[in-house]
Order: structure tokens, then C-alpha cells, then sequence
């Protein structure tokens, strides 16, 4: 483990046990040593934490600069930028994250959750897509490839990625979370969600179409 990486951690350990102080001096002097794109990421928890989301989002280009840019890094930008009310410029930052997060289901879910959660499922659904691509079995991405589906009104799609079905079928117990419907819209998560096993689904009747 390099000396940043090994320091990152001390002060993620001081942080849980609730020493800030302690966390925040051994941060700034950790910084003066050396900058690394985990430290600045601390840095901007800490700041964010404090209201300071000014702050926090200045360091994710102060990183970008020094580290060169991630997915992981943009969508924290863009959720800075989100709860600064610039909306414009989150969209445009999660979309380039969303480019940088090709082949990777973890970090497209999370982009996509973030549409969501701005309230623009025709942003997220593309995307929850591209993850259920890479990862058809998967069981956290299909539940939430499946909330998705209530805003399009997809009950079966929705349905199949119930948090029961998945534990019987997969072994997973994601939190249930409900999400109005809007328009339907055909979905390649919902038609991922239809190839499912069908062992230990409880029985719903005839299939919808």
C-alpha cells in the first residue's frame, strides 16, 4: 500500500470514530506531503460536510487537474453541482461521467440512480440498460433496472425485480424503494428482467403482454 493510499485510510478510521480534528490535521499534513486523488476526495467529504459544497466541488477539479478525470469523480461533481441548483451543468457532467463509465454496471447504476433521482427517467433507463448488458444476473442492478420500469409503467418488468423474487431467485434483499409511474416507453432492463429464472416466484397468474 503506497504512504497516500495507507494515509487515506488512518484518516477514514479516525473519521468513523468521530475524531475530525484528529482526521483533519492528519489530512492537512498527509496534503502538504503529497496531493492524491483519494486524499482531495476526503478533503471534499469533509468540506461537504461542513455546507461547504463550494468547496467540495472545487476540489473535484482540483483533483481532475492533478489526477486526471474519472466517472466516480464526475458524478461527485455533478452531484455537487446538483445541490448547488446548477442543474444545466450536472446533466452535462453526468453524461460525460456516463461516457468514462463504459463496461463498468456498478458505476452506470449509480449515474443512472442519480437521473432518477432528478427526476428524468428517459436520462437514467439508457443507462440501466447498458448495465443490465454487462451484468444480466446481477441482482442489485436488476432491482434497480426494475424501479426504473415504474416510471414507464412496466408492471411485469417492475414486478420481476421485486425485492422477493430476487431473494428466492438470487439470494438478494435490496431496500424496497417506490417511484411514481409516468409514460410507458419499451425498456431493455425490462425484457433483461423477463429472462429470469422463474424458480421460487411466487404465482402470479398469466403473464401480462
Amino acid at each position: 500500500m503506497s504512504e497516500s493510499a495507507s494515509g487515506a485510510s488512518v484518516i477514514r478510521g479516525l473519521l468513523a470514530r468521530g475524531q475530525a480534528a484528529e482526521a483533519e490535521r492528519q489530512l492537512h499534513e498527509s496534503l502538504q506531503r503529497g496531493s492524491s486523488a483519494e486524499l482531495l476526495w476526503i478533503a471534499g467529504e469533509i468540506a461537504e460536510s461542513k455546507g461547504d459544497l463550494q468547496g467540495a466541488l472545487d476540489l473535484t477539479f482540483e483533483s481532475a487537474a492533478r489526477h486526471g478525470e474519472s466517472a466516480g469523480l464526475l458524478l461527485r461533481r455533478a452531484q455537487l453541482l446538483a445541490n448547488l441548483w446548477r442543474r444545466r451543468e450536472a446533466i452535462e457532467t453526468a453524461r460525460r461521467a456516463a461516457l468514462l463509465a463504459e463496461g463498468n454496471a456498478a458505476m452506470l447504476t449509480a449515474i443512472a440512480r442519480f437521473h432518477l433521482q432528478g427526476n428524468d427517467p428517459s436520462a437514467a433507463r439508457p443507462l440501466f440498460d447498458k448495465a443490465c448488458d454487462l451484468e444480466p444476473r446481477n441482482p442489485a442492478v436488476l432491482f434497480e433496472a426494475a424501479m426504473c420500469s415504474h416510471y414507464f409503467n412496466e408492471p411485469d418488468a417492475a414486478d420481476a425485480g421485486r425485492p422477493e423474487h430476487l431473494a428466492s431467485v438470487h439470494g438478494c434483499e435490496p431496500q424496497v424503494r417506490q417511484l411514481p409511474p409516468a409514460r410507458p416507453q419499451a425498456s431493455g432492463s425490462a425484457r433483461h428482467l423477463q429472462r429470469l429464472p422463474s424458480q421460487g416466484r411466487r404465482s402470479q397468474g398469466p403473464a401480462r403482454r
